[in-house]
């Protein structure tokens, strides 16, 4: 498990430019870690949160053209789609499973006319969920690309039995697309008392998710993204963590 304590300073919740840069190394270690046979690795270093304003003008940004706007996705860099592409000097083909509440779209953005990477986002309705706009079903890709972009959106109050239905049409994608690596873009925020979420996992479901994840018998590396029920937080992860080692 590879641990960020990822610096920060500044006022309103500035981020420092070191923490962003330090939570992208992390994310490349953990990719070379699963590239040298490691089975699976765990970092938290993911969705660096930005609660202040964001004055980053780079329409060219790995976290995708929408940072111009303000960063929407509450990142300065896209640590899962900076591991996929580490893993690609290893790997020829590789998947990202977003499991976050929110529509990946900086990382549909970014590999979208791409085909050595599938990417698959399992979110809240963009129809009436943050952050609107991007992530329906007909978003599929386009040029080399088109057919290796999967979005499934679910309604407010999904629940596990539902929620995992939608997991294991993402897995037969993976399976289908033959990935030789996984990057999860972990979110928590699918937790039923999340105060950003509208989906209506226990605590327990993750244990199934990370489960259903293993089965995929792929090296596999977790990038923390959501999840801001605090109180839960640990119990979610580790009930995650132990589902994928236990399967």
């Amino acid at each position: 498990m590879l641990l960020n304590n990822a610096p920060r300073s500044g006022k309103d919740g500035a981020i420092a430019p070191e923490a962003c840069q330090w939570a992208s190394t992390i994310a490349v270690a953990g990719a070379s870690a699963i590239a040298c046979a490691v089975s699976f690795a765990v970092t938290f270093a993911g969705a660096v949160a930005v609660t202040g304003i964001v004055d980053v003008f780079d329409s060219s940004a790995i976290a995708g053209k929408l940072l111009i706007l303000g960063a929407p996705g509450m990142c300065f860099l896209n640590n899962a789609a900076i591991a996929a592409r580490e893993l690609l000097h290893q790997f020829t083909l590789v998947a990202i499973l977003d499991i976050d509440m929110h529509h990946g779209n900086g990382t549909q953005q970014i590999f979208y006319q791409h085909g050595d990477v599938l990417t698959i986002s399992i979110h809240g309705l963009p129809t009436n969920f943050y952050p609107f706009y991007t992530g329906f079903e007909n978003e599929r890709g386009s040029g080399e690309g088109y057919g290796y972009n999967l979005n499934i959106p679910l309604p407010t109050g999904t629940n596990e039995a539902s929620y995992i239905q939608a997991l294991e049409k993402a897995i037969d994608a993976i399976s289908s697309f033959k990935a030789e690596a996984l990057v999860v873009a972990t979110g928590f925020d699918t937790f039923k008392f999340d105060p950003l979420g509208c989906f209506a996992l226990e605590s327990t479901s993750y244990n199934k998710i990370g489960r259903k994840i293993k089965s995929l018998c792929l090296p596999t590396l977790f990038v923390q993204e959501g999840g801001y029920f605090v109180e839960a937080l640990s119990e979610n992860v580790r009930q995650l963590v132990t589902g994928f080692e236990s399967a």
